[in-house]
């Protein structure tokens, strides 16, 4: 594609090596450099072209030059132009994006047998990172990723760290933006990376305000359409991660930036659909659909052929039998002929085996790639009414994306072990960097300092977003269950439920139990405790605070912080003994109630004679 740029290659004796060259002077030696390493690539460029095609249902055409390569990827029988009526490529690709990446993936921090202590910091550093990737929609990101390895096999994200704006950003790569040398990454594990990036004129000198009076003195190439409202400049990007670490960007005839001290690991997060037997770049799932693709596409050019041919009924008459002009649409009509009557003819445009090889193509594609028409057109199995057998029909179809959903958790630890590194980085340059993230009992800010933990001191590994299931019904009937055989109380039923629409409802009616949380929680992180109100929930701020104690007690927690939940603990107490109602003071001896029998007046003497 860059040679539509007009980038030439260099030939084997004229190459350098570019992480030898001089400062300013690097683009002279790069440029060439990935110029033949997209030419080499080009194979793989016109299959994501056609790829994109066919889950687009269109040709694809963009305001650049070289996005004319789109217009030719499709061979003859894969014209899909508007021909393209089932279109399986895009079906497949929603349906089980839908399935995997419909959840937020958590990543969990441990701890290598830390103290206590150790143990709330990486609560935070878990709190502060997820507060970052949430914020600067890292999960957007990453269900666009997904999307582009079912298209075009590897789906790209680059973190980038932005010191001056204090966050991080995720910026999606188009799958051929991306270049890596083939004999480099047989293993899996470049050295070197390469990107090349279209900027419009004026975003690159806002990125680069160093270089404002070259860059603007550059002519750059304008919108194919004609339209000349900006220019546009094609950066490259290029990485050395081993042996020479260096980082530069050139344009062609500048070296914008050139770092030789490179240390935020490796620059791009990958995704694959389907990791391949040799090789670094991934399979697609419509690499895996397309032949019956094509053979659909095929099959419907004939069949529209036929049905625009042959689906209109006919008159089949001797000639001059009928006057030219008598057949019309009136009901009842009279036609006066000679000789033969005519006869209506209503021709079947297609045979029915057509339809049923289209219909088996149709299946046989769904089959194929794992999920079930059902699911490619949201409905359900007839007979499963309850939440659980559809949470079990879901979990059995999921099995044949276990590896994929594998694949997919990975790509979240990637993204957290790159984040923790950038916001390090963010705070060496600003001290007092603070990270918006939430608690159970709301949101709150992080210092970053306050929650960085050295890596070889922690774990990071992924854990299932939640337990529960997650078809709603299926998930009111486990948390019922648990409710009832008394594993969680009515308030823990209530933040388990999940339910946005009742949030609110549950926040107001379970305050107490959500107060105290906070309360304790704000003491295991070393604040001062506050005494405990009469308007508290008492007795659940004591078995929230006593529990919290006898756990921080047993894992080594500092005795400051332990002598403060005591406080908070005896201040509780003392307020629940206040409201106890005085028991009545004993009476005096001499207004003892009698004993029974004691005190009564003597029965009448027995007659004589009366027997007893």
């Amino acid at each position: 594609m860059l040679r539509q740029l007009g980038l030439k290659t260099t030939s084997s004796k004229e190459a350098v090596d570019w992480t030898a060259a001089k400062r300013g002077e690097v683009f002279n030696s790069l440029l060439p450099h990935i110029a033949q390493l997209d030419q080499d690539n080009s194979a793989r460029e016109n299959m994501m072209f056609r790829n994109m095609q066919m889950y687009s249902n269109t040709y694809t055409s963009g305001v650049f030059g070289c996005y004319r390569l789109f217009e030719s990827a499709a061979s003859p029988q894969g014209d899909i132009g508007n021909k393209l009526v089932w279109n399986l490529a895009k079906s497949c690709t929603d349906t089980i994006a839908a399935k995997i990446s419909k959840n937020r993936i958590k990543v969990q921090v441990v701890t290598d047998r830390g103290d206590y202590n150790l143990q709330r910091k990486a609560e935070r550093l878990d709190r502060a990172v997820y507060g970052v990737m949430y914020n600067n929609n890292w999960h957007r990101a990453a269900k666009q990723a997904f999307i582009d390895a079912c298209i075009c096999g590897t789906g790209i994200i680059q973190p980038i760290p932005d010191v001056e704006n204090k966050k991080v950003m995720y910026e999606r790569c188009l799958p051929f933006e991306v270049l890596v040398d083939d004999m480099d990454a047989i293993y899996g594990t470049p050295s070197r990376y390469y990107r090349w990036r279209v900027y419009s004129k004026a975003a690159l000198i806002n990125k680069f305000p160093e270089h404002k009076e070259k860059l603007m003195a550059m002519q750059g190439q304008t919108a194919m359409n004609g339209v000349k409202s900006q220019e546009f400049i094609v950066a490259y990007e290029a990485w050395s991660l081993r042996n020479t670490v260096r980082h530069v960007v050139c344009v062609d005839g500048l070296d914008l930036l050139d770092d030789e001290e490179y240390s935020y690991g490796e620059p791009f997060l990958f995704f694959r659909w389907s990791r391949p037997g040799l090789g670094f770049w991934g399979v697609s799932l419509i690499d895996e659909v397309a032949p019956f693709q094509l053979e659909i596409n095929k099959i419907l050019y004939y069949v529209q052929r036929a049905m625009q041919l042959g689906h209109a009924p006919k008159w089949l008459m001797q000639k001059g039998s009928i006057p030219k002009g008598i057949i019309t649409n009136q009901i009842g009509a009279i036609l006066p002929y000679s000789g033969m009557p005519p006869q209506y003819f209503a021709p079947q445009p297609i045979h029915s085996q057509i339809v049923d090889y289209l219909q088996m193509l149709k299946n046989e594609a769904y089959a194929f790639v794992g999920i079930s028409a059902l699911s490619a057109r949201s409905e359900k199995p007839a007979g499963l009414e309850s939440g659980r057998a559809l949470q079990t029909y879901n979990d059995i179809e999921s099995e044949r994306f276990v590896l994929v959903g594998q694949a997919f958790e990975e790509l979240h630890i990637d993204a957290f072990k790159a984040t923790k590194a950038m916001c390090t980085l963010i705070a060496d340059k600003n001290p007092s960097f603070c990270i918006m993230s939430h608690s159970s009992t709301g949101g709150e800010r992080i210092k970053w300092k306050d929650a960085d933990i050295d890596n070889d001191r922690i774990l990071i590994k992924n854990y299932p977003v939640s337990a529960l299931p997650n078809e709603p019904a299926a998930r009111q009937e486990k948390l019922a269950e648990l409710l009832a055989n008394g594993l969680i109380s009515p308030a823990e039923f209530a933040d388990l439920a999940d339910m946005p629409d009742m949030r609110m409802h549950t926040e107001i009616k379970y305050a107490g139990y959500y107060s105290a949380r906070k309360n304790v929680e704000a003491i295991l992180d070393g604040e001062d405790p506050m005494a405990a109100e009469k308007y508290d929930d008492l007795e659940t701020c004591l078995t929230v605070a006593t529990n919290m104690y006898l756990h921080a007690r047993d894992n080594g927690v500092k005795d400051r912080i332990l002598q403060n939940l005591q406080e908070y603990i005896d201040s509780i107490q003392s307020l629940i003994e206040s409201d106890i109602p005085a028991s009545p003071e004993p009476l005096p001896m001499t207004e003892m109630p009698p004993a029974p029998g004691a005190g009564m007046p003597p029965l009448p003497p027995m007659p004589q004679g009366v027997p007893v």
